[in-house]
Formats: C-alpha cells, structure tokens, sequence
C-alpha cells in the first residue's frame, strides 16, 4: 500500500522545484515597459492632497502629468484604487 501523504509530499516538492526553474529566470531581468513609471519614477504615487483629489476626478494618464501642466489624448482608463495601491506600496 502507498502511503498517500508520501505521494503528495513528493508531488508537492516537484511542483515546487518546476515553479522555481520557471521564476529563476526572471530574477537577472530588468524593469520593462510601464515598470519604469510605476515602480522607479513613482509616477502613479499619491504625494500632496490634491493629488487624491485628481486621482478620483482624473483619467490615469492625466493623473500621471498632474505635474506637466497638459495630457495627451489617451484612452482615459480611469484606474484610482490601482494608483493608491501602487502608493501604498511606496
């Protein structure tokens, strides 16, 4: 007779090993894409109260040049808990 919990020991650590295999190849890789504005240039970050205010009254591009004084016409996705997530993450 097998012994069930043995079984599913071993699975476990052959899953565990083959999820390892596939992330160790990320971990030399560098930021791409919006990871540049998000994660280095805190561009989505909450940083004054009236950032709060456009953050709920703006589309997210235009939330990102607050700063800049103008918005290029975008697709207006309008994405205020995604910003204070990434703020709260700072």
């Amino acid at each position: 007779m097998i012994n069930r919990r043995c079984v599913a020991t071993t699975d476990l650590a052959w899953l565990s090993v083959a999820v390892a295999v596939v992330y160790l190849t990320a971990i030399p890789g560098d930021f791409v894409w919006l990871d540049h504005v998000e994660i280095e240039q805190g561009g989505y970050r909450v940083r004054h109260l009236q950032d709060f205010v456009h953050l709920w009254t703006q589309s997210l591009d235009a939330y990102l040049e607050r700063d800049v004084g103008h918005t290029q016409i975008s697709g207006g996705y309008w994405r205020p808990v995604y910003a204070l997530a990434i703020s709260l993450d700072w």
